[in-house]
């Protein structure tokens, strides 16, 4: 198995475990607001179905990618654990709607792909 695959199948495993975490339960409950959802960015309310668990900052970091370590000179491999601390720490995670998630998500796409370059460059 290749190892973006292997990363890819991990991740996705994480991110669905992430979706019934006790962490994103809560941030659901912070924002709770009746039967609706407050949304963090544009202070509307909304219905569950209308808003996602955001993480203010991205678990994967903007400008250095994919978290790793080196082993040795020249060999560097996955660091999960500081992707997994990312993913479920509760102190990073906001309730958006659609409407301002898909906009701050285009943004780091943005972001992500110009440092992507810019790492490529050098």
């Amino acid at each position: 198995m290749a190892k973006w695959n292997l990363r890819s199948r991990i991740r996705n495993f994480i991110r669905r475990c992430f979706l019934y975490s006790p962490e994103r339960r809560e941030a659901l409950n912070k924002a709770k607001v009746g039967d609706k959802y407050k949304c963090n960015k544009c202070k509307r309310k909304f219905l569950k179905r209308s808003v996602c668990v955001d993480h203010i900052d991205p678990v994967v970091d903007i400008e250095k990618g994919f978290p790793q370590i080196a082993l040795k000179r020249c060999f560097y491999v996955d660091n999960w654990t500081i992707y997994i601390h990312r993913m479920f720490n509760a102190s990073n995670l906001q309730v958006l709607c659609n409407r301002c998630h898909d906009k701050k998500t285009r943004g780091e796409r943005k972001q992500r792909d110009k440092a992507k370059k810019s790492r490529l460059k050098k």
